[in-house]
């Protein structure tokens, strides 16, 4: 979408997390927050996000995205036969490591990588997650939820959090 070409990078990402969505389903426009949250959060672990857009979207729904425009990408012609959202894992050649429509299951993954620093991204995590509170927004209330796997506290609370 950008002005980026089949350009190869010298500082090629060790992975990227791929979100395959279409423009006109409103479930994948409301993946974009968690999209734009992990560009910031795993930006300093070598792993990028990018966008692979079914089809071309609105020029106004691009500028929206906190995203740059140099990474995301337009499929078309080609056809994925994919639900969508669906979000895929690749590696630096490119190889598909992972598929999924969950993006809690793709972080996961992505944590158990041995490349991948845990701790830096729970850093970064913290840090995001500070400037979000911290944000003098008297007009909004913020829930920070916390929560541990395998807890069906959690789990009850999860539920009714995502409906």
């Amino acid at each position: 979408m950008g002005e980026k070409k089949n350009q190869k990078h010298g500082n090629t990402p060790l992975y990227k997390i791929w979100l395959y969505i279409d423009p006109n389903c409103e479930s994948c426009i409301e993946k974009f927050p968690v999209v734009e949250r992990l560009t910031e959060i795993m930006q300093g672990e070598n792993i990028e996000i990018d966008i692979l857009w079914r089809q071309e979207p609105k020029k106004t729904l691009v500028d929206t995205l906190d995203i740059s425009k140099d990474k995301q990408y337009r499929t078309g012609s080609i056809k994925v036969l994919n639900e969508y959202p669906t979000y895929f894992i690749t590696d630096e050649e490119n190889s598909v490591q992972m598929i999924s429509d969950d993006i809690d299951k793709i972080v996961k993954k992505m944590l158990s990588l041995d490349e991948i620093e845990k701790n830096a991204i729970i850093k970064e995590t913290n840090i995001y997650l500070k400037k979000l509170i911290g944000q003098n927004d008297k007009q909004k209330q913020k829930l920070v939820y916390f929560a541990m796997d395998g807890c069906p506290d959690c789990q009850n609370v999860e539920k009714f959090l995502n409906p």
